[in-house]
């Protein structure tokens, strides 16, 4: 059986928080697997919208969450065709940085939860982005990036960690292998342990803003 290949024009949802009105943060936020961008942003309601201002690509991969009906999921990619996900992914990105946050002055702060930091980290190897401050949330880095030039990039890059003690999607064994991709990426990353399970909490969040 032959596969074709055939590239199409589709629209995507960005969703944002605050104006683009000389903020002191800028921040790229990206969902996790089953999320939609505007329910994704809620914890984030709290932060000054004149000091930060956020965009939220939301991924192109919309599912019904539980059978055939009721509420609706997003995700960034499967391991079917992944590499064309990544391809694509990477495109996305690109414009959503042209188009929302270029031309906007401030602070770059990259943020990813979940599924979304294995896309953001991939798209940071590739991309000519260097963001400020770097913020990762219960999520894993991908083993398919050449970690070293990375590392070398991101060098004057604050690089924040957080996690829940109470992640239900992390054992001992995942945990260890994180912190073996975690010192690939950066000898001087902040972790943030904080009480609860695999979600955004408003105040935690709020902790970690305030000491950018």
């Amino acid at each position: 059986m032959k596969v074709n290949q055939l590239t199409i024009q589709k629209t995507a949802r960005v969703y944002q928080h605050g104006e683009p009105k000389n903020p002191i943060f800028k921040w790229l936020c990206l969902h996790g697997y089953g999320q939609l961008g505007q329910y994704f942003l809620t914890p984030f309601n709290g932060l000054n919208k004149e000091e930060h201002f956020l965009v939220a690509p939301e991924g192109f991969h919309r599912f019904y969450l539980n059978g055939t009906y009721g509420r609706v999921g997003a995700s960034w990619m499967t391991k079917e065709d992944r590499l064309t996900d990544i391809a694509d992914n990477f495109n996305y990105l690109n414009l959503v940085k042209t188009n929302y946050l270029d031309n906007v002055s401030g602070k770059l702060v990259c943020f990813a939860f979940s599924q979304g930091a294995a896309t953001l980290v991939r798209w940071l190897s590739s991309a000519s982005v260097i963001p400020d401050i770097l913020l990762i949330w219960a999520g894993s880095f991908p083993e398919d990036v050449n970690y070293p030039p990375l590392k070398q990039k991101l060098k004057e890059t604050k690089i924040i960690y957080a996690i829940g003690d109470e992640d239900e999607y992390k054992t001992a064994e995942s945990i260890q292998k994180q912190e073996v991709l975690l010192s690939n990426i950066s000898d001087n990353i902040i972790k943030i342990n904080f009480k609860g399970k695999h979600k955004i909490y408003p105040e935690v969040l709020d902790k970690i803003v305030g000491s950018f």
